[in-house]
C-alpha cells in the first residue's frame, strides 16, 4: 500500500504535476508544429486558388469565342508564370508528401493552359471547340487539385477549429438549399 500522507504526499503531488507539465508542453509543441505546417500548406492553397480563378476566367473567354467562332483578343493569364511558381517549390520542404503530386500536376495543367489559352489570345488564332474542351479539362483538374489541397490543410486544424469549420460549412450549405431560385418561364416558340 502506498503511503499518501506526510512527505510522501508532497512528493507524489510534485511527480504528478511534473508529469502533467511534460504532457502539456509536448501537446503545445505538437499543436505549434501542426499550425506551422498548416500555414505553409495554406500558401500553396492560395497559389492553387489563383490558378483556379485564372483557369475559370480563361475558360469563360474561350467559351464566348468558341460559340461565336472568332479570334480572341484578350490579355494573357500568365499561366507560364504560374507553372514556374509551382515548379519552383522545393519539394523537400513541402510539409505534407501528398502536396508534391498536387503541385506537380498543377504545374502540368498550367503548362497546358499556356498552350490552350495564352498562346491563342493574340487575335491570330480562331478558337475551336477543342481549345475550349482541353482548357475546360485542365481547369477542372486545377479545381480538383485545389479542393484536395484544401482538404489536406483542413486535416491540420485542431479539433475545435475543425468542428467549427464543419459546422459553418453545414450551415452555409443548408442555408443555400433554402434560398429561392429564380425560374424563368418557358419561352413561347411561336411568337
Amino acid at each position: 500500500m502506498v503511503d499518501w500522507t506526510g512527505s510522501n504526499a508532497a512528493a507524489w503531488a510534485q511527480a504528478i504535476l511534473s508529469g502533467l507539465a511534460i504532457l502539456y508542453s509536448g501537446r503545445l509543441a505538437y499543436q505549434q508544429s501542426r499550425s506551422a505546417k498548416r500555414e505553409k500548406i495554406d500558401t500553396y492553397v492560395a497559389l492553387l486558388y489563383e490558378a483556379d480563378e485564372a483557369a475559370e476566367c480563361a475558360v469563360e473567354i474561350l467559351r464566348d469565342a468558341a460559340s461565336e467562332g472568332v479570334e480572341v483578343v484578350a490579355p494573357p493569364m500568365d499561366f507560364a508564370g504560374l507553372e514556374q511558381s509551382f515548379r519552383d517549390v522545393p519539394f523537400n520542404e513541402v510539409p505534407d508528401h501528398r502536396l508534391v503530386r498536387i503541385l506537380r500536376s498543377a504545374a502540368f495543367s498550367c503548362f497546358q493552359l499556356t498552350l490552350r489559352y495564352d498562346k491563342i489570345v493574340d487575335g491570330t488564332t480562331r478558337v475551336r471547340i477543342f481549345h475550349l474542351e482541353l482548357a475546360e479539362t485542365e481547369a477542372g483538374n486545377i479545381r480538383s487539385l485545389r479542393l484536395e489541397a484544401e482538404a489536406i490543410s483542413n486535416s491540420y486544424m485542431s479539433l475545435p477549429e475543425r468542428a467549427l469549420f464543419y459546422a459553418w460549412r453545414m450551415k452555409t450549405s443548408a442555408l443555400g438549399a433554402f434560398k429561392p431560385h429564380k425560374v424563368d418561364p418557358p419561352k413561347n416558340p411561336e411568337g
